[in-house]
């Protein structure tokens, strides 16, 4: 006898699975546990195969890794919403990091955002409404690479604001994660019983 289904949309394609995936991820649970964590830790009625079905669209694939079963050529997805990267503490590391902002006036800065994807040193880039200022986060390591990236950078950009960073957290980002899952689990009906 087929189980009753749960919730108005189908696991795999829920924003409940999706979220789930990436909080447990970010909480670093084991795929094994997955389901384990969604419903005791998220209190979502997801599984493990649910939740991946639902990120697979939207993780990145390498471009060296090959699809299995088929000796066709690897799928590369790179504007992925998903990708496996580290959550790194820099400054755990013994890296330093900075926030620069280069002030924008409404303009798109074309050139600045072409060198910055590119430019060893810059680990985020964000461009902000409505005056296009951009603000990238920036990790090196000691006096000389600070220098050298700085010099790169007033290459391109006509202002600069330089501010070090002296805190960073990213467990706000785990904390939201959780509760998006929570929220799309009520929408979606897909709240786990916790009796």
């Amino acid at each position: 006898m087929a189980r009753p289904s749960v919730g108005t949309v189908p696991q795999a394609t829920s924003q409940t699975g999706l979220f789930a995936y990436i909080a447990a991820r970010l909480h670093g649970s084991p795929p094994r546990d997955h389901s384990r964590f969604f419903r005791d830790e998220l209190g979502v009625a997801v599984g493990r195969n649910g939740a991946e079905a639902a990120a697979k669209p939207h993780r990145f694939e390498s471009p060296h890794q090959k699809r299995r079963g088929s000796p066709a050529g690897p799928i590369t997805r790179r504007d992925s919403a998903l990708r496996d990267w580290l959550l790194i503490d820099e400054q755990q590391l013994g890296l330093e990091t900075a926030l620069i902002r280069f002030p924008g006036d409404g303009r798109k800065q074309t050139q600045l955002i072409g060198m910055l994807d590119h430019l060893p040193g810059v680990r985020q880039v964000v461009e902000t409404a409505p005056r296009r200022e951009i603000v990238i986060v920036a990790v090196f390591s000691g006096a000389r690479a600070r220098q050298e990236l700085r010099a790169r950078l007033e290459e391109v950009a006509e202002q600069m604001i330089w501010d070090e960073i002296l805190k960073e957290t990213h467990v706000p980002s785990l904390v939201t994660w959780a509760a998006l899952s929570r929220e799309a689990a009520v929408r979606e009906s897909l709240l786990a019983d916790r009796a």
